[in-house]
Parts: C-alpha cells; sequence; structure tokens
C-alpha cells in the first residue's frame, strides 16, 4: 500500500539569532572628561570654536579669542600650539594638513601638521573665492574644500590649493537658499549636509546644489560633521544633536555653553565650550548593531504532496543579496512540533534534488527538493512538519556585541548586547542534526555529545538545552558564558546604576531588547533562562 501524508505544514529558518537592528536616542555616547579652562597658558583656552581631529588621532582646537591652534593627544596632552589670526573653524585632511577658517581676515589658511604655514587665500568681498565671514571648513572625501561663506550667505568649494571650484545657494528661505551658513560636510553618499544657521535647519543638497531635503527646526545650528555611516552632528546652544542621514534625532549630548564639535575615527565626540573655555569629550558605549551583511532570508514557494505517493515536492527560495550561494539543510517534524523527541531527519531525496541541500545553493532563485517520505518515515499516515534553513556562512549565531571600556582595573569587556535563551538554541539543535553533524547524536530526544570534551554528555532534551549543552554551543562559536559580575558590570553602566529604558525597535521572536541602558546592553527582565556570552 502506499503511504500519503495526511497533512504538511512548511516553514523556514535562517541562522541568524538575537541581533538586533536599532537607533535608540539615549544610549550612544556618556560624558567622560573634559580639559582646558579659562586662560592663556598652554592646554587653556579663551573662546575655543572649532575642534577637528587629525588621521593621527591627535585633536586640533582653534582658540579664538587667543589667536592660536592648539594641538594636544587624544587624552589631552598638550602638543603644541601655532599663532593664527581669528581662528574660527578648522579641519584636518587625511594628509595631516590643517585648514582654518580665518573668520576675521577672511581667508582659508593652511597648515601643516606642525605648524608649518603652507598658503592661504581669499579676502574681503561678495566675488569667487572672497568671504564674508567665513566660520566652517571641511574636507570631502575627494580631497576638496567646503567652506561655509556666513556672511556672503553660501557654500564655496575649493580645491585643496585654493582653486575655486563652484558656489551653492544665496540669501533666502527657500530650498538651497541659506541665511547665515555656519558649516557644511560631504556626506558618505556624495551629498551636502550644511548647517543653515539663520533659517534654523538643515539643509542636504547634491553638490551641484541641487536641493534634496531638509529638516527643523534646528535652532543655532553651528556646524555639520557627517560621519563614515551617514550619522550627522549638529552642534547647537548648549547641545550637539546626532541624527540620522534623514534626519530622526537620535540623542542629544547636553552641554552647558555654545559649542562646536568633530567626531575621532574611534567614535568619541570632542565638543568645544565656548564660553566654559573647555573641551569635553563624550566616550561611545552603543554602536547601532547592524548586521554583518544581510542576513539570508529562506522562503517557501510551495509545498505539494504528489497524487497517491509519499513524495513532497517543496519549492523554496533563500534571499540574500550580498551572497549568490547559502548553505541549506531541511528537517521535519512530526506532529507539527518542535520538540526534538519529533524530529524527522530528510535522507531520501528523489531526482537529484539532493543538490539543493548542503552548502552552494544558489540563492535569489527558486530551487526545489523531492523527499521520498515514506523511505524515511514508515507509517501509513503522518502529519509533518518541514523546516527549510539556510546559513551564509558567518557562524551558529550572528551575536550582537557591545564593547564596555575600561573602568579602573577592569579592563575593556566584549559582551552580547542580548542574552541567548533556549528558544534560540533549539535551532541550532535542529541545524547540526540536519547537516549529520558528527559531534552529536539524537536518541528519543535526547542529544548526547560524541568525541572529544563532551563524548556521552547530555547536551539537550526535547526543547531544552542543558548545561553542558550551552557550553557545547558556546565553544563552537568561540564564546564563553558570562560571569554574573560580567553583566552586573554591563547592566549598571557607567553611572552605576540599571537604567532601563524602552526601545523604539525590537526584533526577533524573543523581541530583543526588553531595555537598554546607555551602553546599549539589554536591560529587559529576562529570568534565569538567559545567557549573556563573552569574547575571549
Amino acid at each position: 500500500m502506499k503511504r500519503a501524508l495526511r497533512s504538511v505544514f512548511c516553514l523556514t529558518l535562517s541562522l541568524a539569532g538575537p541581533v538586533y537592528a536599532e537607533s535608540m536616542p539615549q544610549d550612544s555616547w556618556y560624558f567622560s572628561h573634559q580639559w582646558g579652562g579659562y586662560g592663556s597658558a598652554e592646554g587653556k583656552f579663551n573662546v575655543p570654536r572649532g575642534v577637528a581631529v587629525g588621521p593621527d588621532g591627535r585633536v586640533y582646537v582653534a582658540d579664538y579669542t587667543n589667536k592660536r591652534i592648539q594641538v594636544f593627544e587624544a587624552d589631552g596632552t598638550f602638543v603644541r600650539t601655532w599663532s593664527c589670526p581669528s581662528p574660527w573653524g578648522l579641519a584636518v585632511s587625511s594628509g595631516g594638513q590643517v585648514f582654518v577658517a580665518g573668520s576675521r581676515t577672511n581667508c582659508i589658511l593652511v597648515y601643516e601638521a606642525d605648524g608649518t604655514f603652507v598658503r592661504q587665500w581669499g579676502s574681503r568681498g561678495a566675488g569667487s573665492g572672497q568671504f564674508d565671514l567665513p566660520t566652517g571648513v571641511s574636507v570631502a572625501p575627494d580631497g576638496r574644500i567646503w567652506v561655509a561663506d556666513s556672511g556672503n550667505h553660501r557654500i564655496q568649494v575649493f580645491e585643496t590649493d585654493g582653486t575655486f571650484v563652484r558656489s551653492l545657494g544665496r540669501y533666502g528661505s527657500l530650498d538651497g537658499q541659506f541665511s547665515s551658513p555656519r558649516g557644511a560636510a560631504v556626506g558618505p553618499e556624495g551629498r551636502v549636509y550644511v548647517a543653515d544657521y539663520g533659517n534654523q535647519r538643515v539643509q542636504v543638497l547634491e553638490q551641484d546644489g541641487t536641493f534634496v531635503r531638509q529638516w527643523g527646526p534646528v535652532a543655532e545650528a553651528r556646524s555639520v560633521t557627517v560621519l563614515p555611516g551617514g550619522r550627522v552632528f549638529v552642534p547647537v546652544s548648549n547641545q550637539i544633536l546626532v541624527f540620522e542621514s534623514d534626519g530622526t534625532l537620535l540623542r542629544e549630548l547636553n552641554l552647558v555653553g555654545l559649542s562646536e564639535a568633530a567626531v575621532a575615527p574611534d567614535g568619541r565626540v570632542l565638543a568645544t565650550e565656548w564660553d566654559g573655555h573647555t573641551l569635553h569629550v563624550f566616550e561611545p558605549t552603543y554602536r547601532t548593531f547592524a548586521f554583518n551583511g544581510s542576513i539570508p532570508s529562506p522562503g517557501v514557494v510551495r509545498c505539494r504532496q504528489r497524487p497517491g505517493y509519499s513524495y513532497l515536492d517543496i519549492d523554496y527560495l533563500v534571499a540574500d543579496p550580498d551572497s549568490p550561494t547559502v548553505t541549506v539543510a531541511v528537517a521535519a517534524f512530526e506532529g507539527g512540533t518542535n520538540s526534538l523527541e519529533r524530529f524527522v531527519r530528510i535522507s531520501t531525496l528523489l531526482e537529484g534534488t539532493e543538490a539543493q541541500v548542503g552548502p552552494n545553493v544558489a540563492a535569489n532563485t527558486t530551487n526545489r527538493i523531492s523527499w521520498n517520505v515514506g523511505a524515511d518515515w514508515p507509517a501509513d499516515y503522518v502529519e509533518l512538519k518541514v523546516r527549510v534553513m539556510a546559513s551564509d556562512g558567518r557562524g551558529l549565531l550572528d551575536i550582537g556585541f557591545i564593547t564596555l571600556p575600561t573602568n579602573g582595573p577592569e579592563p575593556a569587556l566584549t559582551i552580547s548586547a542580548s542574552p541567548i535563551t533556549h528558544d534560540d538554541m533549539l535551532p541550532l539543535w535542529i541545524w547540526l542534526l540536519a547537516t549529520n553533524d558528527a559531534s552529536i547524536h539524537l536518541s528519543s530526544g535526547l542529544v548526547y555529545g560524541v568525541g572529544g570534551a563532551y563524548d556521552g554528555a547530555l547536551l539537550a532534551s526535547n526543547t531544552l538545552t542543558l548545561p553542558q549543552g550551552r557550553a557545547f554551543l558556546f565553544d563552537r562559536m568561540g564564546l564563553r558564558e558570562a560571569t554574573a559580575g560580567e553583566v552586573s558590570r554591563a547592566k549598571t553602566g557607567p553611572g552605576g546604576v540599571t537604567n532601563l529604558w524602552a526601545p523604539r525597535i525590537t526584533v526577533g521572536p524573543n523581541r530583543w531588547p526588553g531595555g537598554v541602558n546607555e551602553y546599549g546592553f539589554d536591560t529587559g527582565k529576562w529570568g534565569a533562562d538567559a545567557w549573556w556570552v563573552v569574547k575571549e
């Protein structure tokens, strides 16, 4: 008698794990320390304005009223100073040259990193290459120099030798017009972000001046910095505002007085406080999580039993924009459950479709496997759930990590932002079983280790992963379970208290994150059956 399937459920799984893409307004930086103070001695300031970070990590400050540029190591140690008339904005090129906007002398001055004068260009006026109170200067990715010509209500562009390239904008409040712009910077996508001070907004333009979008009100936008990842930093009165490139406000870094800002390559935010005569350092404590490339997303197109046969044709597609091939595994469960006690190994594939399982399976196209169910599950009638899984080689779990900075005697610590639960680990056992991993063995819903340190150890039972099983999986991923002290350190954050802010975005069946602190650490109430991991 030919066996028949009573019913079939098809579902999919990508081995992604507890990773989330998350942008939150309260968890990116915290105030670390400051240096300076009022005066004219080395390391002191009198109305510091522009600040920039060189390719060597050194910090350059436009000490406006003291008419000089001061240079510091990243930790604030004084390096050198040189005279410079009315310095306002400044920028450092990838080659280490320093470009300074001389606001009262209406010129751009260029120096080597040691203070050696190189050249200057500009004079007072409204012609091409002339200025009226230039305030902001930046170096674009292509090396060109962008200057906010505030009094002329325009942005001017130059080659590094001062050759005029073009001018953008004129006075007004319409799209693409400006009122006393204070700064301009070219973002990673090639668009120009302008701190349109008088119009209380940020404008985004193409490099030819074509208007793209704007956002506001942004009162007293004093300059603008754009990171390679696209985030936009705009100092305003008593704050630095951090935006996504679409204008979404992410964070407000609070200061006492007026400020300018720069972002170091290591993510630190450096802010001069004009009336406090100091430089403030905000340490990065949480990077927005991003998938390491696109996670493969398997989907079943059609699942059909051939009439009169115990053959099941499963058409599936794995979407993965940045991977032409993926590794695919399939498994089934009798009775429609996820328990390992009901695991059915799919072994007998027909008509050459075994090539559509395993490594180097084409992504982004429909593939078919044809399964002889009767050969692998000897029952006249069976209710099955079929699981299609895909991996692009990033490992069993793509875990999002944060790094806690050094804190006194405690070294830096890299720890998972959210915990791993039983629900996260069960798919890993299914994957290992479906791919015939030789290091484990399944018997009556129990998973045992085979060989090595876990030989004969009971690792999992039905849907639960046992302590030895957690250690086994973490070993496979090159991780270890975090200690209670390490978790406590991450939870309490730099202020020593457990802040729990509601996240704007949650993902996954367990809804990660449950809450976040200023480190971006998941401070949700997870209970005992949740485990964080650390990188050694």
